[in-house]
């Protein structure tokens, strides 16, 4: 599978994928740049990851956003994942 067929799909289910996810930045109060993201920018931050998406690069992420693609045994995997996690140390 070539890696513009993989972006491609990925775009067409990113709409859904902002519009599902909204409600949880809500609720979760979970702010980018000190406001909680509305759908559009949530959808134009994912479509911008899926452009970062290269052969070989199995994650790109941003603000709880990610994008994943994997072949594992000639299958592939892709898709987009909400991710909460608390980083305790970067060095």
């Amino acid at each position: 599978m070539k890696i513009e067929d993989i972006k491609n799909d990925l775009k067409e289910a990113a709409p859904e994928f902002a519009k599902r996810i909204a409600p949880v930045y809500k609720l979760l109060n979970w702010k980018w740049g000190g406001k909680i993201p509305n759908e559009e920018e949530i959808l134009r931050s994912t479509l911008r990851l899926i452009d970062k998406l290269e052969i070989g690069v199995t994650v790109v992420s941003s603000g709880g956003i990610e994008i994943f693609n994997a072949e594992v045994d000639g299958h592939y995997e892709y898709g987009l994942q909400m991710a909460i996690k608390t980083t305790i140390s970067y060095y």
